[in-house]
């Protein structure tokens, strides 16, 4: 993580217009893409925010005018309605601040409709205007956007071995998938909490975009099974579990 934070400090003199945060949890991202925000607008203009000025403050709390934070969840899709409610802003220069940042949380739960909104953005970008969007996996994106956007990974919080519980159950759910039992009867048994489900659902996040990215992977020995709409699916599913179990 700090080498991202290094480098974007070489990028604060001449911005990308268009940056996609993707892995880690949905914490780290936003808490970067803050970061960036305040950055770029930070009043004292040290190499870090400082933090404490009025653009670093507003900016933190989500409340600065030229800040636009869209968030989405499993039960929220970030609709045409609220992008275009912005649009119209973008041609003229931000008022009280360097840049106008827009970032997107969860930007895999835009609707069609709505990327493709941005996509015509994102071709021919106003200035004065960054861009961020926020992703478990790029590959939930649209490839167009994907293909014009600066892409940095975040790494993933639990960057250690799994501890023994979460191993025992990430191999009994894959036995289950190539002998099919029923898994869940199990689980109820057992009454799992809910720091094992999301560090579960992390371990299984990783292991499924090592998957897209044919490198070595839990999910190699299932391959004939699981094709790539599956894996996307999937991650999907375990960002959804993680965000549900945060939320208890």
């Amino acid at each position: 993580m700090n080498r991202i934070y290094q480098y974007l400090k070489t990028l604060k003199s001449d911005p990308p217009h268009f940056i996609i945060f993707e892995g880690g949890n949905k914490e780290s991202r936003e808490d970067i893409a803050i970061f960036w925000a305040c950055l770029l607008n930070c009043m004292k203009g040290y190499d870090v925010p400082c933090g404490t000025c009025d653009r670093c403050v507003r900016i933190k709390a989500k409340q600065h005018k030229e800040f636009f934070f869209f968030e989405a969840d499993e039960e929220k899709s970030i609709k045409l309605e609220e992008v275009s409610a912005v649009k119209d802003l973008m041609s003229y220069k931000p008022e009280g601040c360097n840049l106008r940042v827009f970032v997107f949380s969860e930007a895999n739960r835009l609707t069609s409709a709505a990327s493709n909104s941005l996509l015509k953005l994102l071709e021919e970008p106003p200035p004065f205007n960054v861009f961020v969007f926020l992703t478990p996996h790029r590959s939930l994106l649209l490839p167009t956007i994907v293909s014009r956007s600066y892409t940095f990974i975040l790494g993933w919080k639990q960057e250690s071995k799994p501890d023994e519980r979460v191993k025992e159950w990430a191999e009994e759910i894959l036995n289950s998938w190539r002998h099919p039992g029923d898994v869940f009867q199990k689980i109820e048994k057992e009454k799992i909490d809910k720091t094992i489900i999301s560090e579960l659902s992390t371990y299984f996040l990783k292991e499924l975009c090592l998957f897209l990215a044919q490198k070595d992977s839990l999910f190699l020995s299932l391959k004939p099974q699981i094709s790539i709409d599956t894996a996307l699916k999937m991650i999907d599913m375990f960002n959804k579990a993680i965000q549900m179990s945060q939320a208890n």
